[in-house]
């Protein structure tokens, strides 16, 4: 998949970074260059977007006075695809029934910020594949794990991202702890209306290649972002 130029621009600037901040599987942060990290792995309070039973689309809802727009998501890997379990996001305390029809659309307005909070469960890793490792870096926006800022994950730890190539945003998802979880927040503001889709880069799927299955469909580990003007 080719990157737009201002993703190769802030893909850039990560790399030239010195001293990059990076999330160890702990939640702990450490001080490391992506050189290092190669070489170790072998190579608020804003308005919440609710989900809604049998919807298709999250929705902002302001809180009266703000105008950051949240959205509040769960990273599970209990959810089962044709019989097997498989990663997914969906909209945190959703239920079988309100996932009916789940295709992970989320609607936001343009000019305004988005908190984007992610609850991870998963406690696996899934390397980024070559020509995917310039989603190791965060683009378009701010991101904090466990309330530490970051600016990339090493690669051995990358467990999904959450990317949306037509807005040059990328979260990079550390996998948790061993039982526990993790919380990425990442914060961006829309720079241009229309809908643009979302995926996750990290072969976390089926078939040979890791982007079957869950990787391969809409409401799992794909979707779809509107920027209403």
């Amino acid at each position: 998949m080719r990157l737009s130029i201002g993703a190769l621009i802030l893909t850039a600037i990560a790399v030239a970074v010195a001293a990059a901040l990076a999330v160890s599987p702990g939640g702990g942060a450490v001080t490391q260059t992506r050189s290092q990290s190669q070489a170790a792995a072998g190579t608020g309070a804003g308005g919440r977007v609710a989900a809604v039973a049998g919807s298709t689309q999250m929705g902002p809802v302001q809180s009266a006075g703000t105008h950051v727009q949240r959205i509040d998501l769960e990273l599970r890997t209990t959810e089962k695809y044709n019989g097997e379990e498989q990663p997914r996001y969906v909209p945190v305390g959703s239920t079988a029934a309100s996932l009916k029809g789940w295709t992970g659309h989320f609607t936001v307005k343009l000019g305004q910020p988005v908190e984007l909070r992610i609850v991870n469960t998963d406690d696996g890793s899934a390397p980024l594949a070559p020509g995917y490792r310039q989603f190791d870096a965060v683009q378009g926006g701010t991101e904090t794990v466990e309330g530490k800022p970051v600016s990339y994950v090493p690669n051995s730890q990358i467990a999904h991202t959450f990317t949306v190539l037509g807005l040059n945003v990328n979260a990079a998802i550390p996998a948790a702890p061993e039982g526990a979880t993790n919380t990425i927040v990442l914060r961006f503001t829309p720079t241009k209306a229309g809908t643009f889709p979302w995926q996750c880069f990290a072969p976390c799927g089926t078939w040979g290649n890791g982007f079957g299955a869950a990787m391969d469909n809409p409401g799992w580990m794909q979707g779809k972002v509107t920027v209403l003007s």
